[in-house]
This record gives structure tokens, sequence and C-alpha cells, in this order.
């Protein structure tokens, strides 16, 4: 079994399962529930990385501050708009 660093596995996490999520993102309508479904998401994937359990009582901005990746809302806008 090979041992990536948690930068590689962020990396990685960027590259391949943020673009594939929000491929497409542009024509999407959000709600709010539809964004918080997204977020909660994103923050499953950086505590699985990080290798948090929930038993931990790790809140989420260390855990964003641990993966030094900020929430999906910006990084959401941000591919919007380079993808208009």
């Amino acid at each position: 079994m090979y041992h990536l660093s948690t930068t590689i596995k962020v990396h990685l996490y960027q590259a391949l399962v943020m673009y594939v999520l929000l491929y497409g993102a542009e024509t999407w309508t959000l709600l709010i529930a539809d964004m918080n479904t997204l977020e909660a998401f994103h923050m499953t994937c950086q505590r699985q990385i990080l290798d948090i359990h929930w038993w931990d009582h790790v809140s989420n901005l260390e855990v964003l501050h641990q993966s030094r990746l900020s929430t999906l809302i910006p990084w959401s806008i941000k591919h919007m708009m380079l993808c208009v």
C-alpha cells in the first residue's frame, strides 16, 4: 500500500474530485439545500483525506485549516467565473 502525503492527497482531490463534482456548475441553479449538500460532501472528503473521524470532535474550521482548502462556495463561484 502506498502512503501518500496529505499535500498530494489534497492536490489529487482538487484535480480529480472537485472538477468532476463541479463539471457543468456554471449552468446549475443551486438552491441553498443543494449548496449545503455539496459543502457537506466537500467536508467529508477533507475529513477522509486527513483521517479525522466524527468522534474526534474536530470543527470544520480546523479541518479547513489543516487541509489548506477553502469552503466550496468561493471555489465554485471562482470556477463558474472562469468557465464563462
